[in-house]
């Protein structure tokens, strides 16, 4: 059975999830009442951006189960305005 959380979004790159699920189902970006899918990358995806400090909306996430289950957005929120992630584990 799948279930949901919501994170905050700041202009950070990663955020740490409570609880840490084994496996994101589906990663989507809400603004006010439009949801956008996200893309997931690997891990080498992700290490290999040339620029993790770009800004823009959130189009692609990496997420790291290891240790404590982070999650790390690209590219980054220039300024937050109520931004969040909705996300199905």
């Amino acid at each position: 059975m799948p279930f949901g959380m919501a994170v905050t979004l700041t202009t950070a790159a990663s955020y740490t999830l409570s609880g840490r699920p084994m496996r994101l189902l589906d990663v989507r970006l809400k603004r006010g009442t439009i949801e956008t899918p996200m893309q997931s990358m690997t891990r080498n995806e992700y290490d290999t951006l040339p620029t993790k400090t770009s800004t823009g909306l959130p189009t692609c996430f990496h997420y790291d189960r290891q240790a404590t289950g982070t999650i790390y957005v690209w590219p980054l929120l220039a300024a937050a305005d109520g931004e969040t992630l909705a996300i199905t584990y």
